[in-house]
């Protein structure tokens, strides 16, 4: 495989290096760019083209050079005469057509030989609005796939090529959807640009107040410790001044006696002035009063507390029932409790029939009698109980006529009556066959 090609002076390409990534390489560009003068360079390495049209205007040298993977390097060469460069070796042809023998084993570029001898297929290189190859002549197609030992690769090409357009039609198909929901998505977070430069500034705006608050705390507590050391200094001044007319202290004899007196005295005069001050708060009392009986007025504080509870509770009862409104009102229950109780006879007279109807359902065919007395008496009930079920059977129609009769009633009052009238609370067929016009089993009031 091609792994690089090297373009110098070669037609408009003054030096032009192209390295293909591995499987297809598409070139595109506008017009008269260059594009086919690298398929044209690739020709003339293989030996296809002749003389000098291909040397860039002003230039004596042009070249053509091709790397494979496989570690050769491939050069066409022209000044003056054309030579070609192969692996490091410079090999000089005389006239066209004449080529290096190991060219096209080095390059893997060859013509595919025609049965006849005389022509070749040019397998590697389609010219400009030209047919693809071999689709021109049905009967070139049909020799060169008979003969040509590459016929079985260019298969494979065709199949690998149909899959892997598959393929990309595939994932085209699947980034044009995700395409459209990320546009959709870009569409829905549009405005957060504007959101995030308003909240970028916010924030800049909280990170300048938040400095200037600390640096406010910090002046202040700078003017605090200004006006500390302002009252220190007046102290001190104050004591120098008050100090200076003062002769120097005579030398003091052993002061701990002096110390331990003064301690003393201290300690003295604090228990002075504690009880003199006892005795000033003590002095206008008078003697306390007889204590008479206090649980009369120990209970009476308990009711005290237990009335101001109740009073709390009530302030709260209050408060949580002041914003409801009065409850709606009643309707009379009496046709909606005929109805339930014409239902509930009906359910139990229609349960009792169909226990009779499986009841006579599971009787057996008697067995033959050789008296007919008996059995005559016992067609006779039979058809007695026949009669019977027939008359059971009418009436269970009967019943269940009313029961349909009374579900559609119950059908019309629930249609009529979403909410209970009494409580307010959702109505359906279960709270309706509950009973007694309770919902869950507790009657909203």
């Amino acid at each position: 495989m091609i792994t690089r090609i090297t373009l110098e002076n070669y037609m408009s390409h003054a030096n032009t290096v192209i390295e293909p990534a591995p499987g297809l390489t598409v070139i595109v560009g506008p017009n008269n760019c260059g594009k086919s003068a690298i398929v044209s360079a690739l020709q003339t390495l293989c030996g296809d083209h002749d003389g000098d049209f291909m040397v860039r205007h002003g230039e004596k040298l042009c070249q053509v050079t091709v790397e494979t993977d496989d570690g050769h390097s491939i050069a066409w060469r022209r000044k003056k005469s054309v030579s070609f460069v192969l692996d490091g070796v410079e090999v000089h042809r005389a006239g066209r057509g004449n080529l290096p023998d190991n060219l096209h084993t080095l390059l893997r570029l060859p013509k595919v030989q025609h049965p006849n001898g005389r022509e070749e297929f040019d397998v590697h290189f389609g010219h400009q609005k030209s047919p693809i190859f071999l689709i021109d002549k049905e009967s070139d197609a049909a020799a060169f796939f008979s003969t040509s030992s590459d016929a079985e690769k260019l298969i494979d090409m065709q199949r690998l090529h149909k899959e892997k357009t598959r393929d990309a039609r595939r994932e085209h198909q699947r980034l044009t959807a995700e395409l459209a929901e990320l546009d959709q998505l870009l569409a829905t977070l549009t405005p957060l640009d504007a959101i995030n430069l308003l909240l970028d500034q916010a924030e800049e705006a909280q990170r300048d107040l938040l400095t200037d608050d600390q640096a406010a705390e910090a002046l202040r507590l700078l003017i605090d410790q200004f006006e500390k050391q302002q009252t220190i200094v007046a102290f001190h001044a104050d004591r120098a001044r008050a100090l200076s007319p003062l002769r120097p202290a005579p030398p003091l004899a052993d002061p701990a006696p002096l110390e331990g007196l003064i301690d003393r005295f201290s300690q003295t005069a604090a228990q002075l002035d504690h009880q003199s001050d006892r005795q000033g708060v003590l002095a206008p009392l008078a003697d306390p009063p007889l204590l008479a009986d206090d649980r009369p007025l120990a209970l009476l504080c308990d009711k005290l507390d237990r009335l101001e509870r109740s009073i709390a509770r009530f302030s709260a009862d209050r408060a949580a029932l002041g914003p409801l409104v009065e409850p709606p009102e009643a309707i009379d229950p009496e046709p909606l409790t005929d109805c339930l109780r014409r239902l509930y006879q009906a359910e139990k007279l229609h349960h009792q029939c169909a226990l009779r109807h499986s009841a006579l359902v599971a009787l057996r065919e008697s067995p033959g009698l050789e008296d007919p007395a008996p059995l005559t008496d016992l067609l006779s009930r039979m058809t007695r109980a026949v009669g019977l079920v027939e008359q059971n059977r009418r009436a269970l129609a009967e019943h269940d006529r009313q029961l349909n009769l009374l579900d559609q009633d119950m059908n019309t009052w629930l249609a009529a009556n979403p909410t209970c009238p009494t409580c307010g609370a959702q109505t359906s067929r279960n709270t309706l066959l509950a009973g007694d016009h309770t919902h869950g089993g507790e009657h909203h009031e």
